[in-house]
């Protein structure tokens, strides 16, 4: 089984996360910084396996863990604030409904995410590529997913 770190993307309070390549497969790998967070790094484990398991497509699919690491589906994310400037005005609103509907989402399978309450500069977005042609297809072409820039005290 092949495996590439391609490099360090990110860096929170309790962990690091690395770009890597398995098999061909690109994938997201969070690691915990000490041992005193490895507790947290479970528990945002199985909240995400629960997750996957449950098709909440709003965050990244679960694809495995041990004690200190956490392995997802690879996504490219960009800040809440970048994304909603470079929406055009008429479809702002579909976007921030879409926050919306993904936080109500997580809400329903009892996540409570204390970094919601500033989204323009908390808030990750994941643009699903789609072709347009109608205004139904545009909208399901801002679709979003949602994750907080900082490591939160998610409640599960």
């Amino acid at each position: 089984m092949e495996q590439i770190t391609e490099g360090r993307v990110a860096e929170g309070r309790r962990g690091v996360v690395y770009r890597k390549t398995r098999d061909g497969i690109v994938y997201a790998e969070k690691r915990a910084k000490t041992p005193d967070v490895y507790g947290a790094l479970a528990k945002e484990a199985i909240l995400l396996e629960k997750l996957t398991k449950a098709n909440v497509t709003c965050v990244p699919t679960y694809i495995g863990s041990g004690e200190w690491r956490l392995e997802s589906e690879w996504r490219e994310w960009e800040g809440f604030d970048k994304v909603r400037e470079d929406t055009a005005e008429e479809w702002r609103h579909i976007l921030t409904q879409n926050l919306i509907d993904a936080a109500y989402e997580l809400d329903k399978h009892g996540v409570v995410h204390g970094e919601l309450h500033r989204p323009m500069s908390n808030v990750r977005v994941h643009l699903l590529p789609r072709d347009t042609t109608s205004a139904k297809d545009t909208k399901d072409a801002t679709k979003t997913a949602i994750k907080t820039t900082k490591d939160s005290d998610d409640k599960y």
